[in-house]
């Protein structure tokens, strides 16, 4: 499965939280088991370097 780039817009101070869910075409979950993730915050979507970078190997992010 290839990387996906969303653009989401989030207010100043407002809390945040994501869950995302893969499915396989008829439904059911696809396995992560052993993936990674990453994020990064960027001031708009214009801009060439992150406020904020967030992996989950650094525990940031969480993967289950």
């Amino acid at each position: 499965m290839s990387a996906e780039r969303h653009n989401i817009v989030i207010e100043q101070g407002t809390p945040f939280g994501l869950e995302v869910a893969y499915e396989q075409p008829e439904g059911s979950p696809v396995d992560i088991t052993g993936w990674r993730a990453r994020m990064q915050v960027r001031q708009s979507h214009a801009s060439t370097s992150a406020v904020l970078d967030l992996t989950s190997l650094a525990g940031s992010i969480s993967v289950n």
